[in-house]
């Protein structure tokens, strides 16, 4: 009934055995807290982000993915409960974590309202790979 891949990492839970590298990560970073929607559906309507605006800092992105480099990446997501277009460096910063980590599946959830020439023009220099990589 279970996959084995199921019961492998059941195994290794229940034996405090090491999981991460024999398993595939979902990574999800949030470089700023900002949105400017307000969508019924999302938490980032009552969330801390949205009294606390910030940027990441090209210093802290690079760490952390430095700190995922040599893992097993299957889907990375630049974004979490904010509007990731928001950020100015998200194509170079998407780019960069390709390179580095060499992820299966990149997901962007976005409400394109910042979509502008500009953003387009940047988002097929940087990554010029279908979202499937």
């Amino acid at each position: 009934m279970y996959s084995k891949e199921y019961e492998l990492l059941t195994k290794n839970l229940n034996s405090n055995n090491k999981i991460i590298n024999s398993h595939s990560l979902n990574v999800q970073i949030q470089t700023v807290s900002i949105c400017n929607a307000d969508c019924f559906f999302c938490p980032y309507r009552d969330s801390w982000h949205k009294n606390n605006p910030g940027n990441m800092t090209d210093e802290t992105y690079k760490n952390i993915i430095a700190g995922l480099k040599g893992k097993k990446i299957k889907k990375f997501c630049p974004y979490f409960e904010n509007e990731p277009l928001a950020d100015q460096k998200l194509f170079e910063r998407l780019e960069y974590a390709i390179e580095e980590l060499k992820p299966e599946w990149i997901e962007m959830s976005t409400n394109l309202s910042l979509l502008n020439d500009k953003k387009l023009e940047l988002s097929l220099i940087h990554i010029s790979e279908p979202t499937r990589l």
